[in-house]
Protein backbone atom coordinates (compact mmCIF):
# COMPACT_ATOMS: atom_id res chain seq x y z
CA UNK A 1 0.00 0.00 0.00
CA UNK A 2 1.62 3.21 -1.48
CA UNK A 3 0.85 6.85 -0.51
CA UNK A 4 -0.28 8.76 -3.49
CA UNK A 5 2.66 10.36 -4.75
CA UNK A 6 1.65 13.27 -6.41
CA UNK A 7 3.05 15.05 -9.93
CA UNK A 8 5.79 16.81 -9.43
CA UNK A 9 8.14 13.55 -10.67
CA UNK A 10 11.49 15.98 -9.32
CA UNK A 11 10.19 15.50 -5.93
CA UNK A 12 12.06 12.74 -4.10
CA UNK A 13 9.02 11.61 -1.95
CA UNK A 14 6.90 11.54 -5.69
CA UNK A 15 10.18 9.65 -6.69
CA UNK A 16 10.14 6.70 -4.19
CA UNK A 17 6.06 6.13 -4.86
CA UNK A 18 7.15 5.82 -8.67
CA UNK A 19 10.02 3.78 -8.03
CA UNK A 20 7.97 1.53 -5.74
CA UNK A 21 5.47 0.78 -7.85
CA UNK A 22 7.28 0.17 -10.78
CA UNK A 23 9.33 -1.89 -8.44
CA UNK A 24 5.82 -4.07 -7.69
CA UNK A 25 4.43 -3.99 -11.41
CA UNK A 26 7.64 -5.52 -12.41
CA UNK A 27 7.96 -8.20 -10.65
CA UNK A 28 5.50 -10.52 -12.33
CA UNK A 29 3.26 -11.39 -9.22
CA UNK A 30 -0.97 -9.81 -9.53
CA UNK A 31 -0.79 -6.53 -7.62
CA UNK A 32 -3.73 -4.29 -7.13
CA UNK A 33 -1.88 -0.13 -5.57
CA UNK A 34 -3.95 1.50 -3.27
CA UNK A 35 -2.87 4.78 -3.01
CA UNK A 36 -4.45 6.95 0.26
CA UNK A 37 -3.88 9.97 0.76
CA UNK A 38 -3.99 11.52 4.17
CA UNK A 39 -5.39 9.34 7.37
CA UNK A 40 -7.82 10.54 9.80
CA UNK A 41 -6.30 8.44 12.64
CA UNK A 42 -2.97 11.05 12.07
CA UNK A 43 -5.09 13.41 14.54
CA UNK A 44 -4.33 10.54 17.10
CA UNK A 45 -0.87 12.24 17.84
CA UNK A 46 -3.41 15.37 18.72
CA UNK A 47 -5.22 13.22 21.84
CA UNK A 48 -2.10 13.82 24.85
CA UNK A 49 -2.65 17.59 24.02
CA UNK A 50 -6.64 17.06 24.08
CA UNK A 51 -6.71 14.80 27.27
CA UNK A 52 -4.45 17.78 29.44
CA UNK A 53 -5.07 21.24 28.39
CA UNK A 54 -7.07 21.10 25.33
CA UNK A 55 -4.57 23.37 23.97
CA UNK A 56 -3.87 21.51 20.06
CA UNK A 57 -0.30 22.34 18.36
CA UNK A 58 -1.22 21.76 14.38
CA UNK A 59 1.55 22.45 11.83
CA UNK A 60 -0.37 23.15 8.32
CA UNK A 61 -4.12 23.64 10.39
CA UNK A 62 -5.34 25.68 7.55
CA UNK A 63 -4.58 23.08 4.74
CA UNK A 64 -7.24 21.02 3.54
CA UNK A 65 -6.99 17.38 2.32
CA UNK A 66 -9.66 14.30 2.05
CA UNK A 67 -8.17 12.44 5.04
CA UNK A 68 -9.83 8.86 4.84
CA UNK A 69 -10.33 6.25 7.58
CA UNK A 70 -8.36 3.59 7.69
CA UNK A 71 -10.93 1.15 8.01
CA UNK A 72 -11.73 2.58 4.65
CA UNK A 73 -8.37 0.98 3.00
CA UNK A 74 -8.84 -1.92 4.97
CA UNK A 75 -12.15 -2.68 3.35
CA UNK A 76 -10.69 -1.98 -0.13
CA UNK A 77 -7.57 -4.31 0.33
CA UNK A 78 -9.98 -6.71 1.49
CA UNK A 79 -11.93 -6.64 -1.73
CA UNK A 80 -9.36 -6.56 -3.65
CA UNK A 81 -7.50 -9.45 -2.56
CA UNK A 82 -10.36 -11.67 -2.00
CA UNK A 83 -12.74 -10.58 -5.03
CA UNK A 84 -11.98 -10.87 -8.58
CA UNK A 85 -11.35 -7.71 -11.14
CA UNK A 86 -9.06 -6.02 -9.17
CA UNK A 87 -5.64 -7.33 -10.25
CA UNK A 88 -3.22 -4.80 -12.16
CA UNK A 89 -5.46 -2.17 -11.00
CA UNK A 90 -4.34 1.32 -8.95
CA UNK A 91 -6.79 2.72 -6.42
CA UNK A 92 -6.77 6.59 -5.29
CA UNK A 93 -8.08 6.74 -2.13
CA UNK A 94 -9.76 9.71 -0.13
CA UNK A 95 -12.17 10.08 2.58
CA UNK A 96 -16.11 12.22 2.19
CA UNK A 97 -14.95 15.43 2.58
CA UNK A 98 -12.60 18.45 2.30
CA UNK A 99 -11.15 19.31 5.77
CA UNK A 100 -8.85 21.26 7.35
CA UNK A 101 -6.68 19.87 10.56
CA UNK A 102 -8.42 23.50 12.27
CA UNK A 103 -12.17 22.18 11.02
CA UNK A 104 -11.13 18.50 12.12
CA UNK A 105 -10.22 19.70 15.65
CA UNK A 106 -13.74 21.81 15.52
CA UNK A 107 -15.15 18.16 14.92
CA UNK A 108 -13.34 16.66 17.91
CA UNK A 109 -14.35 19.42 20.22
CA UNK A 110 -17.90 18.72 19.32
CA UNK A 111 -17.79 14.98 19.73
CA UNK A 112 -15.96 15.48 23.14
CA UNK A 113 -18.76 18.08 23.85
CA UNK A 114 -15.91 20.43 25.21
CA UNK A 115 -13.64 23.52 23.77
CA UNK A 116 -10.47 23.15 22.42
CA UNK A 117 -7.97 25.50 21.45
CA UNK A 118 -6.23 25.62 17.96
CA UNK A 119 -2.50 26.58 18.34
CA UNK A 120 -1.63 27.07 14.49
CA UNK A 121 2.09 26.14 14.14
CA UNK A 122 4.55 27.72 11.55
CA UNK A 123 5.91 25.77 8.53
CA UNK A 124 9.16 26.63 9.72
CA UNK A 125 8.37 25.10 13.23
CA UNK A 126 6.93 22.16 11.55
CA UNK A 127 9.98 21.93 9.47
CA UNK A 128 12.22 22.33 11.92
CA UNK A 129 9.86 19.59 14.16
CA UNK A 130 10.38 16.84 11.30
CA UNK A 131 14.47 17.47 11.17
CA UNK A 132 14.61 17.05 14.88
CA UNK A 133 11.92 13.73 14.48
CA UNK A 134 15.35 12.49 12.08
CA UNK A 135 13.43 13.05 8.32
CA UNK A 136 16.12 13.89 5.74
CA UNK A 137 16.10 17.39 4.52
CA UNK A 138 15.03 16.48 1.27
CA UNK A 139 12.42 15.03 2.46
CA UNK A 140 11.26 17.60 4.50
CA UNK A 141 11.39 20.61 1.89
CA UNK A 142 9.21 18.13 -0.31
CA UNK A 143 6.67 17.64 2.22
CA UNK A 144 6.83 21.23 3.10
CA UNK A 145 7.00 22.20 -0.72
CA UNK A 146 3.74 20.06 -1.55
CA UNK A 147 2.18 21.23 1.51
CA UNK A 148 2.34 24.79 1.10
CA UNK A 149 1.99 25.15 -2.41
CA UNK A 150 0.51 21.99 -4.34
CA UNK A 151 -3.08 21.10 -3.93
CA UNK A 152 -2.17 17.30 -4.06
CA UNK A 153 -4.44 14.75 -1.88
CA UNK A 154 -7.82 17.86 -1.84
CA UNK A 155 -9.80 15.53 -4.70
CA UNK A 156 -12.83 13.16 -3.25
CA UNK A 157 -12.05 9.88 -4.76
CA UNK A 158 -15.04 7.78 -5.18
CA UNK A 159 -13.37 4.60 -5.05
CA UNK A 160 -14.16 3.54 -1.40
CA UNK A 161 -18.03 2.91 -2.69
CA UNK A 162 -17.07 1.60 -6.38
CA UNK A 163 -15.53 -0.94 -4.70
CA UNK A 164 -16.72 -1.86 -1.42
CA UNK A 165 -20.03 -0.82 -2.01
CA UNK A 166 -20.42 1.60 1.16
CA UNK A 167 -19.68 5.02 1.69
CA UNK A 168 -16.30 6.06 2.84
CA UNK A 169 -16.80 7.27 6.34
CA UNK A 170 -16.95 10.79 7.98
CA UNK A 171 -14.00 12.46 10.23
CA UNK A 172 -17.08 12.64 12.62
CA UNK A 173 -17.81 8.96 12.48
CA UNK A 174 -13.82 8.24 12.80
CA UNK A 175 -13.94 10.68 15.87
CA UNK A 176 -17.38 8.75 17.62
CA UNK A 177 -14.92 5.48 17.09
CA UNK A 178 -11.99 6.75 18.81
CA UNK A 179 -13.40 9.07 21.49
CA UNK A 180 -11.69 7.04 23.84
CA UNK A 181 -8.36 8.04 22.82
CA UNK A 182 -8.96 11.77 23.50
CA UNK A 183 -10.78 11.70 26.44
CA UNK A 184 -9.15 12.83 30.14
CA UNK A 185 -7.59 10.43 32.51
CA UNK A 186 -10.07 9.39 34.59
CA UNK A 187 -13.19 9.81 31.78
CA UNK A 188 -13.63 13.35 33.50
CA UNK A 189 -14.52 15.54 30.29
Amino acid sequence: MLGGGGDDVHDPITLWHHQAEETIRASGIDWTLLRPGRFMSNALQWAPMIRGYGKVRIPFAFRPSTPIDPRDIASVAFHALTQPGHSGKAYELSGPELLTPAEELEILGKVLNRPLELIPLSSAAAGEGMLRMGMPAEIVEAALRRTEVSDHGTRIWPTVEEVTGHAQRSFADWAQAHLDAFRRMGGLD
